[in-house]
């Protein structure tokens, strides 16, 4: 059913090993059609208002929900035709071609052809009254009514540029941006007022959209793009890019901008910033086309050859700089990162470098483990080997402090502070550094006075000023009025814990070595594993994200826990990202609510991570049909005795994840659970009358998610006969009505079948009144031949001729008999017959032995006998050679015609009397064929 390939790029690790892009990418998850689309390219790209994604190619379109493809042909006659434009209505959707063919699709009728024009299609817009302009690259404006009443606005008829790249309703006056600057069309009701704006970089405008408050964004073939004020005409903003723009889009509080290549720009109206982001060939083959806002959040990005989803700014990677050892955000905002490259600071949301704070430094090349500020504005700087460092931002020098300073070790793991007590978490134990007059009093902890505090790997102060400490080998602790204290009894498994957060519930959550999370919270613990979802079992690093939300990085992945109800959302997996070996102190957020997680090949970022949790799937019905008719969505269904078939599909758009999405499907009134399944599709048959309530929920889902819901009500009445009013009276009459005609059928039948009976009988006993007198007379006469002649055989022939009529008198009572019975009477029959004629009767019997257990009225075949002698002649001259064979279920009786001179008169009984008993006893009809030379009658075979 389904045959596309869905690739997963961690684009990170692609843009840093290639070496070619130390810049930002989005994660993108991305789709390459192939046999799924035939191979065809991709034109365009557009989404109906349930968020379906359609994709317009040759030949047709296809309906993508996430995992499968719906091919929608083209008619034949427009098979190797592009669709270059998709607009969707209430009832279906208009499509527009290269070839300037309109066509309007619904589920209906299919395809109807609206108009042709002489031009490609390149744009299609509504207006505020449903009426669809249309922008051609060639053919000016088409406006096209509701009535279908079709007008074209030309060059030739009014001042108008005839090539076309975009419409838009603006202001209740079409905008059309064109290859000779901007033109607005006002509609008026008796004429149309159109003006021209040509006060711009560059007159031709390739890309235009409208601005959420008011104007429009225009961009330009020779780059760039601005905005552009309606009331003055005036373009401001504006922005060089150097490449033709393809499309601009707003999306995400964004202005998206696609361009020619393989760059997708963002652009902050508020700020007036750009922000610039890469696909990679190897990610997304082909030049980018193609950007469209998705309903269901994120965007849509498409090559000729493939296409993809990606949450845009919510999730993207910053490269440039490797093996991330720690990070910071200052109380300015701004991004500490220390790195293999050295300790820099950035200005949040721009990619300049601002600051190397130790470079020219004798600690240039320090291996530093963890960055902290104080409330004091100074940036305190934990190392390996080397101490504790101190930066102060105003003077811009460097304090060190040493095991020579009062430090109880000089490799430092995790650094806190709590009013003016910095404390330090180094490989000798913690120390507790009291802040004077610039300078640092050291009080340190060890095994002496604080068992199990030598090697402590964080340190994370709460909501309440207490100072935990996950160790390695006492597990955790936490400092409080001046003591260390033990949260739980020695009972925990582990006893090495990596890192430690606070949730909104003031709920503590901590990692253990190679054993998941843990929660904290009211004297009880929760234990988080494999089993829950977490990628892996190894987590490093946790990150308050939210009111709702923890990060873990762990060493398969980043995944999203909602701190609430304790579900495990991967997010790596939803969204592509990728896993990593992590670090310890790696993850901050700024006060934006962005995440940045620091790994060895970049810098990962995450913005309102509670969207990405929270982003909801969409379920819908396509269509509910009862014997092929489709079903209006109506509060109730009504729906006649006759039509108690059901059928319904569906579709759930849940990009992130769309192959965890399965279906519960419940038709109260028949079903007693939920049925569970991934078919797109349900049906039910034999319905009794009833109401119904079909039910369609989204599973698979996060357990915190909403389940989307499908609810449809429908009743199938009764048949009119079982209403009360009805049936009881209409009961009654039926019975008196199938009594009387039941007794006058029987009485019908019985008469008619004793009509036949006495009929046949009567022909059958006329018959053989006929028959035996006449044969009587022949056989005494022979007799009497044969005791004057020899009187041995006239004494066997007078038995032959006793067994004969035995057999007769044997059989008189019987309907059927078996065939083997049938030939033995035929053959006495014959053996006396042979007495007068000698040489001059012939018999040949070719009969199988398989047949000879069939079924024959006694008699047929020596009434056909009889007949043959009749009316043929039977002489040493002429002898008369009768056949009798099988063939194909069917004995067949063949005699020449050798007609006497003097022909006896034939009544007809016999062969009539055997079609009669046939069809009687047998229900089966006989077939007689006369020729020239020969006839034959056709015996069907009867078997039990």
């Amino acid at each position: 059913m389904l045959s596309f390939k869905n690739i997963l790029g961690f684009l990170c690790l692609l843009v840093f090993w290639s070496g070619l892009l130390p810049a930002e990418t989005l994660y993108t998850k991305k789709y390459f059609p192939g046999q799924s689309m035939d191979n065809k390219p991709i034109v365009c790209l557009a989404e109906n208002e349930k968020g379906l994604l359609h994709i317009g190619s040759i030949g047709g379109l296809y309906q993508f929900d996430g995992m499968s493809y719906r091919f929608i042909a083209l008619p034949d006659s427009l098979q190797q035709t592009e669709i270059k434009q998709i607009i969707f209505s209430k009832s279906g959707f208009f499509v527009g071609l290269k070839e300037g063919n309109l066509l309007f699709w619904n589920k209906t009728t299919g395809f109807e052809h609206l108009l042709k024009l002489s031009s490609a299609i390149s744009t299609l817009t509504f207006d505020m009254d449903s009426t669809l302009w249309i922008g051609t690259y060639g053919d000016g404006i088409v406006r096209l009514s509701k009535d279908r009443q079709k007008f074209q606005i030309t060059s030739e008829n009014r001042a108008l540029n005839d090539y076309i790249y975009r419409l838009h309703l603006n202001d209740d006056a079409i905008w059309a941006a064109t290859d000779a600057g901007i033109f607005r069309v006002d509609n008026q009701a008796d004429s149309l007022l159109i003006k021209q704006f040509t006060n711009l970089p560059d007159l031709i405008v390739t890309a235009m959209t409208p601005d959420p408050e008011r104007g429009l964004w225009l961009g330009f073939q020779q780059g760039g793009f601005g905005y552009f004020d309606i009331q003055t005409g005036q373009v401001s903003k504006l922005q060089q890019t150097g490449e033709r723009i393809e499309t601009l889009k707003f999306a995400e509080g964004q202005l998206w901008i696609s361009q020619s290549g393989k760059k997708l720009l963002s652009y902050s109206t508020t700020d007036n910033k750009t922000e610039i982001y890469h696909f990679p060939e190897s990610a997304l083959p082909g030049d980018l086309k193609y950007v469209l806002p998705s309903k269901t959040g994120g965007l849509w990005v498409g090559t000729e050859k493939s296409f993809g989803w990606t949450a845009a700014q919510l999730i993207r990677f910053k490269s440039g700089f490797t093996e991330i050892q720690a990070l910071l955000i200052d109380h300015k905002n701004k991004l500490w990162i220390a790195s293999a490259e050295g300790l820099h600071h950035f200005e949040r949301g721009t990619a300049e470098k601002v600051d190397f704070p130790l470079q020219g430094t004798a600690f240039e090349n320090a291996f530093i483990t963890c960055l902290h500020q104080t409330s004091d504005q100074r940036i305190w700087i934990g190392t390996f080997d080397q101490g504790l460092l101190c930066y102060h931002p105003k003077n811009k020098t460097i304090t060190q402090y040493t095991e020579s300073s009062g430090l109880i070790n000089n490799n430092i793991l995790s650094l806190e502070s709590h009013g003016d007590t910095l404390w330090i978490a180094s490989l000798g134990g913690i120390s507790r550094g009291l802040q004077s007059n610039d300078q640092l009093r050291f009080q340190s902890f060890d095994q002496t006075n604080d068992p199990g505090a030598n090697y402590v790997y964080h340190l994370f102060k709460d909501s309440k000023n207490r100072i935990w400490l996950g160790t390695d080998g006492q597990g955790l602790l936490y400092f409080e009025n001046g003591y260390f204290n033990r949260p739980f009894p020695d009972t925990l498994a582990v006893n090495s814990i990596y890192s430690i957060a606070e949730a909104a519930d003031g709920s503590i959550w901590f990692t253990a070595s190679d054993n998941g999370i843990y929660r904290f919270h009211n004297n009880q613990l929760k234990h988080l594993t494999n089993n829950d979802g977490l990628s892996s079992m190894t987590v490093t690093s946790l990150q308050k994200a939210g009111d709702k939300f923890l990060i873990a990085v762990t060493a398969g992945g980043i995944d999203l826990i909602h701190t609430v109800h304790g579900v495990v959302y991967p997010l790596s997996n939803a969204y592509g990202l990728g896993s990593f070996q992590p670090g310890l102190n790696v993850i901050c957020q700024d006060q934006n609510k962005t995440i940045y997680i620091g790994t060895p090949f970049g810098l990962q970022i995450l913005n309102r991570v509670e969207e990405l949790g929270y982003r909801k799937a969409a379920l819908f019905l396509n269509e509910l049909q009862s014997f092929g008719e489709n079903l209006s969505e109506k509060a109730t269904i009504k729906l006649n005795s006759r039509q108690n078939q059901l059928s319904a599909s569906y579709t759930a758009l849940w990009y992130p994840q769309p192959e965890r999405l399965q279906f519960a499907s419940k038709l109260d009134g028949y079903d007693q659970e939920y049925r569970l399944t991934r078919e797109r599709q349900i049906h039910y048959n034999a319905l009794e009358p009833g109401n119904y309530t079909l039910r369609i929920k989204l599973s698979g889902l996060p357990s915190y998610l909403p389940e989307p819901e499908i609810s449809q009500h429908l009743k199938i009445l009764l048949p009119l006969w079982k209403h009360w009013y009805v049936w009881i009276p209409g009961l009654l009459i039926l019975i008196l009505i199938g009594f009387l005609v039941m007794r006058q059928r029987i009485q019908k039948i019985r008469k008619e079948q004793q009509l036949r009976r006495e009929r046949a009988e009567f022909e059958y006993q006329n018959l053989r009144n006929q028959v035996n007198p006449h044969f009587l007379f022949n056989s005494f006469s022979t007799l009497m031949a044969l005791i004057e002649e020899n009187g041995r055989e006239a004494l066997v022939y007078t038995e032959q001729l006793s067994d004969y009529f035995r057999q007769i008198l044997q059989f008189r009572d019987t309907e059927l008999i078996s065939l083997k019975e049938e030939l033995q009477l035929l053959e006495n029959y014959l053996a006396l017959q042979k007495k007068r004629y000698g040489d001059g009767l012939k018999m040949e019997i070719r009969i199988d032995d398989n047949a000879l257990n069939s079924l024959i009225p006694p008699m047929s075949l020596q009434m056909l006998a009889e007949n043959a002698l009749k009316h043929n002649q039977a002489s040493r001259v002429m002898p008369l050679q009768i056949s009798l064979y099988i063939n194909a279920n069917v004995l067949v009786f063949c005699n020449p015609l050798q007609p006497k001179q003097n022909i006896e008169k034939s009544t007809g009984l016999g062969i009539k009397n055997i079609a009669e008993r046939y069809l009687n006893f047998a229900n089966k009809h006989i077939r007689i064929n006369k020729n020239d030379t020969h006839f034959c009658i056709y015996l069907p075979l009867i078997f039990k």
